[in-house]
């Protein structure tokens, strides 16, 4: 199916040629070849008229960036999802906006793409317009994803959405759920175990003062276990000996979450991958972390920090916490960077820890 020259809902990245869907061995862990510099991709979303959300390749240091996908966003809440890398290194897997639903609660139709390293070969990978926040799984046979269900509940606005886990194959086949809807819940994952045996994820209890867990469970949506409370984004690390996650266990002031609302700041934590010995990374208080991701030899972790006016920035700090620092960021605040996501496969020499600047 060839998506070039088509305009899909707010798409407008083009692509060069059609390319065939990733074909890894399934159940065996796909190793990503080297890289001649580590890259993340991130999210970087413009405040012109319109507004434009594009994911961006850099190297580690924000250096060296192109465009992957396009967008042109008429809506703020039409931005793409967090994109995911393929184990492989050579797909992003993303959500963006296909169309546009009123009823029963305004808002826009997503559904799953592909697109190459490179930019090319996009593909759209589901047709529900529901589909949001891809993780891969380590094989590079699947892709969990969070799939929306409204509800008509007047009364009860919190009552009116609900997100579960489902899990769909590579070409888009045998699409099945992982967890039950659950009215007022939201579910979206995190990521897999590196050997594919457990799948961590948030779960949110929506309300006037929303409520998130990290939890964890098998591949098949058995073995249901909460592994930090008050927390959410949770990411295995490469060795899968340990989760990076966010949290405002600690109540360290409070972020604006909108016109008239405010919500306790998260801080990014590192914890043992069962749960336990939660260890503090950061102190940035009034600001929040986001949407951590480990570099492929596990020294680095890269984040999205937001303030209470909504700017955000993307930074790394090593894995024990020390020299921190920004890499992309716009101090005008006319150009936000978020969701930042490190490309598998490690470079000739390892990331090796950042050092730090007296």
């Amino acid at each position: 199916m060839a998506w070039c020259g088509v305009a899909v809902g707010m798409l407008i990245a083009g692509c060069a040629s059609a390319s065939s869907s990733p074909a890894p061995v399934p159940g065996k862990s796909v190793l990503a070849a080297g890289h001649a510099r580590s890259e993340l991709a991130v999210l970087r979303m413009g405040t012109g008229n319109p507004p434009r959300s594009d994911i961006v390749v850099m190297d580690s240091y924000g250096r060296g960036r192109h465009v992957v996908a396009g967008f042109s966003v008429q809506r703020r809440n039409a931005a793409p999802d967090r994109p995911a890398w393929s184990p492989d290194g050579r797909w992003l897997a993303f959500a963006a906006e296909v169309g546009h639903r009123s009823k029963p609660i305004d808002s826009p139709l997503t559904d799953l793409f592909l697109v190459q390293a490179n930019g090319s070969g996009l593909r759209r990978l589901t047709h529900t317009g529901s589909a949001g926040r891809p993780t891969w799984s380590p094989d590079g046979h699947t892709i969990v994803f969070a799939a929306t269900t409204f509800f008509n509940v007047p009364s009860n606005i919190f009552r009116s959405v609900a997100a579960s886990l489902w899990r769909v194959n590579v070409d888009g086949t045998q699409p099945r759920p992982l967890t039950t809807v659950v009215q007022g819940q939201v579910d979206y994952p995190g990521s897999f175990s590196p050997d594919g045996a457990r799948l961590a994820f948030t779960r949110v209890e929506l309300g006037l003062v929303p409520h998130s867990d990290v939890e964890a469970m098998s591949v098949d949506g058995s073995g249901l276990q909460m592994l930090a409370p008050d927390s959410a984004d949770p990411v295995f690390s490469p060795d899968g000996k340990q989760l990076a996650f966010v949290s405002s266990r600690d109540r360290n002031g409070i972020v604006r979450t909108g016109e008239d609302e405010g919500a306790y700041a998260d801080e990014l934590y590192v914890m043992n991958a069962d749960g336990r010995q939660p260890r503090r990374l950061t102190y940035t208080r009034e600001l929040s972390e986001l949407a951590p991701s480990w570099s492929p030899d596990g020294t680095r972790i890269a984040y999205a920090r937001q303030d209470g006016g909504f700017t955000k920035i993307v930074a790394v700090v090593n894995a024990d916490g020390s020299c921190g620092r920004e890499i992309a960021a716009d101090p005008r605040g006319n150009t936000w960077y978020s969701d930042p996501v490190w490309r598998p496969g490690r470079g000739p020499t390892g990331e090796g820890p950042l050092r730090c600047h007296h």
